[in-house]
Formats: C-alpha cells, sequence, structure tokens
C-alpha cells in the first residue's frame, strides 16, 4: 500500500502548483467553519443571555465574512481539484498506452486484449478517488487535530471518550482495511474477466450463431457475472459489518457528550452558548475520526482497481534505443540468432545467419513452424532474440531508436489490423499524403476500382477490424497502407495469402515494379508468391537450410 501512495503522489507532483493552491483554500475553508461554529458561543452568552443587543451587528458581520470565505475557498478548492484531476487523467491516460507499446510482445500476448481495456478503465476510475481522497483525509485529519486542540483546552475531560473511541476506530479500520483490499482486487480480476468475456462474445458472434452455441455462451456469460456478482456481495457484508461496529459506537459517544455536556449546564459549569457550540464541536471531532476512517477504508477499496495497471506500468519494457539512423540502410544482417518465446519452450530459431541485400527483393519460406514469421518480429522489434544480433548499418538494432527504425521500415502482416473508420483513414493512419498518392497505392494494389464502386468511396466506413471487406480486400487495404510511403525495407509477411492467383501476380508485378532498387522481404508459404525473388532463404524447424 505504502509503494502504491508513494506512486500515487508522483503522478500529483505533476500538478502540484494547482495541487497546493487547493490545499491552501482546503485550509481556509476548514479554520472558517470553525470560527463560524465557535463564533456562536458569543452569539449566544454575550449578546443574548447577557443582552448586549448592540454587539449583535458586529458578531453578524463576523459571521456573514466568514460564512463567505468559507463558500469560497470551498467552491473554488472544488474547481482548483476537479482541474487537477482533468490534468492527470490526461498523463495518466498517455502514460498507460505509453507503456502498453513499449511492453514486450510475450507479456502483452499472455493478455486478452479486452484485459487492458478494463485495467485502463479501473486505472482511471481509482485514480479519481485517490486524488479526491487525499484531500478529504487532509481535511478531516486537520480538523481532527484542531478540534482535539479545542475540546482539550476547554473540556479535557471529553477526550476520556473521545480518545478509546478513536483508538477502536484505528483498530477496527486496519482490521478491517486489508480485508476489503484483498476483496477489492479480487472484484475487481472478476469484473475485468466479466467485461472481457462480454467483449469476446460479440466479437465472436458469428462463430457462436453458426456453430449454434448461443446458450453455452450466455451460460458462461451468466457464470462471470455471477462470480463477480458474488464477490461485490462479500464486499457489502464485510463492509456492513464494520456498519455495525462503528456506527453504535459515533451515535452512543453522541448520547455520552450530549448527556455530560447536560450535567455540566445544570451543574452551573459551563454556559449554554458553550455546551451548544463545544457539542456541535464534538460532533465534529467524531464526524473527522469517522471520515478518517472512512477515507482508510476508500484507499483499500481503490486499490484493487489500481494494482494491475501500476504492474503494467512498472512492469518490464522494450528498450527503444537512442541511436538514429539518419543516412540510407545498407545493410541488414543477422548473425548467429536464436529466440524461444519463454525459457520453457524450444528454440525457435538456431543460430540464423543472413544477410539481406539491400535493394533486392529477398523472400522466406518454409513449412508452418519453421520460424518465418519470428524473424519479421525479430526485424520489427516485436521480440529480442535470446542469442545473437541484428545489425543494421553495422548497429545493433536494439540500439536504434524505435521511431527511427519503424519510419524506414513498414510491415504487412497476413492477418492485418483495420480500424472501424473510413478507408481513407486507415490507409493514411495519420499520416499526411494527397489524394493522387491514396488512389496510386491502391491502384498499385488492385483496390482501387473496388472502393470506387462502394457509395461512399474512400469515406466508406469499415466495421470492426474491416469486417465489411473480404480478406483479400483487407490486405489489399493493408498493402496500400504500407506502400505508400515507399519505406525502405517492406515486410510482407504472407500479406498477398487470401489473393486468387491471378490477383496475386498483379499485385506483385505492380509492387516489384515500384519499388525496384527498394528492399523488400516476403515471408510465404507459396512459392508461387517468391518464384521472381533475387534471393531465397529457405528454413526448417528453425534453421537456414537452403540460401
Amino acid at each position: 500500500m505504502l509503494q502504491t501512495l508513494r506512486w500515487i503522489f508522483n503522478y500529483i507532483a505533476q500538478v502540484k502548483h494547482i495541487y497546493i493552491s487547493a490545499l491552501i483554500l482546503l485550509v481556509i475553508s476548514v479554520v472558517t467553519n470553525l470560527l463560524i461554529t465557535i463564533s456562536q458561543k458569543y452569539i449566544i452568552d454575550d449578546v443574548f443571555i447577557a443582552g448586549n443587543y448592540h454587539l449583535f451587528p458586529y458578531f453578524l458581520g463576523f459571521f456573514l465574512l466568514m460564512a463567505c470565505l468559507y463558500i469560497a475557498s470551498w467552491c473554488f478548492k472544488d474547481i482548483l481539484f476537479e482541474r487537477a484531476s482533468d490534468k492527470l487523467r490526461l498523463i495518466m491516460r498517455k502514460e498507460y498506452m505509453q507503456f502498453l507499446y513499449r511492453m514486450p510482445v510475450k507479456d502483452y500476448q499472455k493478455e486478452r486484449i479486452g484485459s487492458f481495456v478494463s485495467y485502463l478503465n479501473e486505472f482511471m476510475n481509482s485514480k479519481n478517488v485517490y486524488i479526491w481522497i487525499f484531500p478529504e483525509l487532509i481535511e478531516k485529519l486537520l480538523n481532527l487535530i484542531l478540534l482535539l486542540a479545542i475540546v482539550g483546552y476547554v473540556m479535557p475531560e471529553l477526550l476520556v471518550i473521545i480518545i478509546p473511541l478513536s483508538i477502536v476506530f484505528i483498530v477496527q479500520g486496519k482490521y478491517f482495511g486489508s480485508r476489503i483490499q484483498r476483496l477489492s482486487v479480487e472484484r475487481n480480476e472478476l469484473k475485468t474477466e466479466h467485461n472481457v468475456n462480454i467483449e469476446e462474445g460479440i466479437s465472436s458472434s458469428r462463430e457462436v450463431v453458426a456453430f449454434h452455441k448461443v446458450h453455452w455462451e450466455v451460460k458462461k456469460l451468466k457464470q462471470s457475472f455471477q462470480r463477480y456478482l458474488n464477490k461485490i456481495f462479500a464486499m457489502v457484508r464485510l463492509e456492513r459489518k464494520q456498519l455495525y461496529i462503528s456506527e453504535p459506537l459515533r451515535w452512543g459517544s453522541n448520547l455520552l457528550i450530549l448527556g455530560y455536556g447536560g450535567y455540566q449546564v445544570i451543574q452551573g459549569n459551563v454556559s449554554i452558548g458553550t455546551f451548544v457550540v463545544f457539542y456541535q464541536l464534538s460532533i465534529q471531532l467524531l464526524d473527522a475520526i469517522q471520515g478518517v476512517y472512512n477515507s482508510i477504508m476508500q484507499f483499500s477499496n481503490a486499490y484493487g482497481g489500481m494494482y494491475k495497471a501500476k504492474d503494467i506500468i512498472q512492469g518490464e519494457q522494450i528498450d527503444i534505443g537512442n541511436t538514429a539512423i539518419t543516412n540510407a540502410i545498407q545493410n541488414i544482417v543477422l548473425k548467429d540468432v536464436s529466440f524461444s518465446y519463454t525459457n520453457e519452450q524450444a528454440r525457435v530459431l538456431e543460430s540464423i545467419s543472413m544477410e539481406i541485400p539491400v535493394g533486392e527483393k529477398v523472400a522466406i519460406i518454409g513449412e508452418s513452424g519453421s520460424g518465418k514469421s519470428t524473424i519479421a518480429q525479430l526485424l520489427l522489434r516485436f521480440h529480442e532474440p535470446s542469442k545473437g544480433k541484428i545489425e543494421i548499418n553495422k548497429i545493433p538494432l536494439n540500439q536504434i531508436s524505435r521511431a527511427s527504425w519503424t519510419h524506414k521500415v513498414h510491415a504487412v502482416f497476413q492477418d492485418p489490423y483495420l480500424f472501424p473508420d473510413t478507408i481513407r483513414s486507415n490507409i493514411l493512419m495519420g499520416r499526411d499524403f494527397s489524394e493522387d498518392q491514396i488512389v496510386q497505392a491502391c491502384k498499385i494494389t488492385e483496390i482501387h476500382q473496388t472502393i470506387s464502386e462502394l457509395p461512399e468511396g474512400y469515406d466508406t466506413i469499415l466495421g470492426e477490424r474491416g469486417i465489411t471487406l473480404s480478406g483479400g480486400q483487407r490486405q489489399r487495404v493493408s498493402l496500400a497502407r504500407a506502400i505508400i510511403g515507399n519505406p525502405e525495407v517492406l515486410i510482407l509477411d504472407e500479406a498477398t495469402s487470401a489473393l486468387d492467383l491471378e490477383t496475386e501476380r498483379r499485385v506483385q508485378e505492380n509492387i516489384d515494379s515500384m519499388r525496384k532498387g527498394k528492399t523488400t522481404i516476403i515471408i510465404a508459404h507459396r512459392l508461387s508468391t517468391v518464384e521472381n525473388a533475387d534471393i531465397c532463404y529457405s528454413l526448417h524447424k528453425g534453421k537456414v537450410t537452403v540460401a
């Protein structure tokens, strides 16, 4: 918990000026609220009971001034905390996504995609709780300290009731806090699982209907929701137990303070004004104790949504490198490269050494599982070699800036991802190319005619993952996206596997004509795909057998 708090404070430090200003206003609101309460004693005793009515306008003016200060400070502190919260939301969301993109692919592939979305949502929700709990906790603690000092100075005997009650609350908070924290973590894990099941159920709707498994999918969703609901009920039961202890203590203490204060008035030891004010202060003191306790409970509750995102952000990250490639790529060499996805698994690549000549068309072929696609992923730095190294212009690839490298290398995969956006946006992906360049790229990949026949043309909105297009159409749109910038290196990993032979031949001829003098790496099963390659490497069980 302490590590998490330090982690949160690092974020708060990024908006410290706003936060400190809000805390100053918070202190003003606490002090003015106490002065408003205390001023009532003098209004009752010195004005109404003593009959000094000429003093009433002065006390009323003081009361009004304090009320205005309290309202202004209370309102503006909330505005500042909200502004700090909004800024932190942007900072934390950006950082989460940056770390997610730098996460090793081996770790990324262990999680279901929907889990990361759920972690982000819980991260944001928990952030809001933490951002608002800190000032609330400071407010309650400040109230607690000031009220203890005032009550202890004027009526120290009341501390005999209040101090034991505080100890009970501390013990209770420690007991229930750890249990609520554990249940909170478990609840959020089950919530993530249920949300992922919903997302996957929607994504797989075609397969579910095709296999007549709707009842099976509904049953799975019901079971995951029931597990999540059971954990919520367990938390509610635990929170109810702590209320069964804390509320009777609180109201019992109110009764004792009321009885003791009334007795002191009857005995003539305190004035009516003193009794009225210090009864209010005692109630506020009890509320402050309760507030501190509630804040501890909220900390414990919010921890469940924070720890997973914290693990991602503080987890292993890919070294993005710091050496920029300013000159053209002159050579690409794999030296004794071996790779396995985990230490327990057999190596997918075993001591691979190859040179990819610049400006030529290089083919890598082999049966499924031979390691062809793994070479592409290593070149794209999705993974790092377990042994050996890859050099670009005699510089180790892991030392080269990722931004610099990916600017020069584009890739197309067998199952490309298309965003649920327009065809134009999918091709551009935020880059600045003219309409003529877009059309030319699509003509090269033999998809322009198909797009032109659509009612909205290049402004046609694609469905999720481009589901409104066929597999071959998706591949050709993705090819257009890759070649529009005419990168120095183009990696095609089964990028035309969904095309018929004639269309594939035309697309290849167009790309070959466009990319003369550029490096193209083709990974394929079909020999027809690589028959006009300048160099061909054949892989078998992770080793080069023919070059």
